[in-house]
């Protein structure tokens, strides 16, 4: 384990050092595998950054035909995704707008169509759109509808959710997928550090995807990539490069007053060791240019901060503080509902039959759980 570890963090390095433009030479078996090096870049989703950097103008850069061609295949077909995604992202952000219902692109769908020099660079899954509220949310449940759109909410370990998801089919057999947020965060930690009406005051304008698309301003956005990397540092995936990379090409953007602007609310959200760990990363992986004395004043104010970015990978670290970010009267029943998950959930998680078949994956994700905690404690 620890060899296939340290294996992957290698190949995943030398993907980072490609894309920062450096034509690193290609590593020696067994690291140089070719299919094991397609693997980590479609797991970290820099695939179509690869071939991008591949392409820049300079030196020759000698590469393994087949690693090349299997890349641009793969990309290809990412341009293709891209292309169909575009025109659904127009229709849904259209329909919403007719029917009067505010809405902001968040992550990759809203990065794709501004920072990024192609939109299709950016990998994307699903669409993420940010509501006023949950009342907003019933709302477009017909709208989405007359697009085919059907309530398609996965089972989830606890009530305290802060989405919807929706699902269409398209006639060529392309899955859209669309998650209806009503906070900026499915985490608790943070779904309330922002309201929906401060971010849509400072949110720009999509014009890629028609008029009615808007999404969320570099500060904010970059803030919110911040908490949406420490959400998944338990997951181990939470330095995924191309969410990395997502916050370095904010900052390249970001001019001295919305860095000013950033520190500023860092500081006033409690998110300084936030963004100041997820910078640190960022600079790390891209060599990130960042203002003189950012990094010091962000680190100076998280020292204040109750949460430890030091046990951000620990997973009961994450869940004992969404527990105290709920009000009260919420905590009993988030504490049920981690014990006892909703059955469909369990279903779906640890497929069962017969009698004793819920009591059996109640245990094995009790067991997982504790794995979980003791693995990522150690971390």
């Amino acid at each position: 384990m620890q060899t296939d570890t340290a294996m992957y963090s290698t190949r995943r390095d030398w993907l980072a050092a490609a894309i920062r433009g450096e034509r690193p030479d290609w590593p020696a078996a067994p690291v140089g595998a070719v299919d094991g090096m397609l693997a980590v870049a479609e797991d970290e989703g820099v695939s179509a950054l690869l071939v991008n950097a591949m392409r820049a103008p300079g030196a020759t850069w000698p590469l393994p035909n087949e690693f090349k061609d299997a890349l641009a295949a793969a990309v290809h077909q990412q341009l293709m995704v891209d292309l169909l995604g575009r025109n659904e992202l127009i229709s849904v952000m259209r329909v919403l707008a007719a029917a009067g219902i505010p809405a902001l692109l968040l992550k990759g769908a809203a990065l794709a169509y501004r920072v990024y020099p192609a939109p299709f660079l950016r990998p994307r899954g699903d669409t993420d759109l940010l509501l006023p509220d949950t009342e907003a949310v019933e709302c477009c449940k017909p709208v989405l509808a007359a697009l085919d759109y059907v309530d398609s909410q996965v089972p989830t370990t606890t009530t305290m959710a802060y989405e919807l998801v929706f699902r269409r089919e398209s006639e060529n057999g392309q899955i859209h997928w669309i998650d209806a947020h009503w906070a900026l965060s499915n985490s608790a930690m943070y779904a309330g550090r922002f309201s929906f009406d401060e971010l849509r005051a400072e949110a720009v304008a999509l014009p890629a995807l028609g008029a009615n698309a808007r999404g969320l301003g570099n500060v904010h956005a970059l803030l919110h990539a911040c908490m949406h990397r420490v959400c998944n540092l338990p997951l181990g995936i939470g330095d995924r490069l191309i969410w990395l990379y997502d916050m370095d090409l904010l900052a390249r953007r970001c001019s001295a007053r919305e860095f000013g602007r950033l520190l500023e609310l860092a500081e006033q959200r409690g998110l300084a060791g936030v963004c100041w760990d997820g910078l640190c990363n960022a600079v790390f992986a891209f060599s990130t240019p960042l203002p003189t004395g950012l990094m010091d004043a962000l680190e100076r104010a998280s020292k204040s901060e109750s949460f430890d970015m030091r046990k951000a990978r620990r997973r009961w670290y994450q869940e004992w503080h969404s527990l105290r970010t709920l009000p009260a009267a919420k905590r009993r029943a988030w504490i049920w509902e981690k014990l006892f998950p909703d059955p469909a959930y369990m279903r779906e998680l640890y497929p069962f039959k017969g009698r004793w078949g819920l009591g059996w994956a109640w245990l094995r994700r009790l067991g997982h759980g504790v794995w979980m905690t003791l693995h990522a404690g150690g971390r």
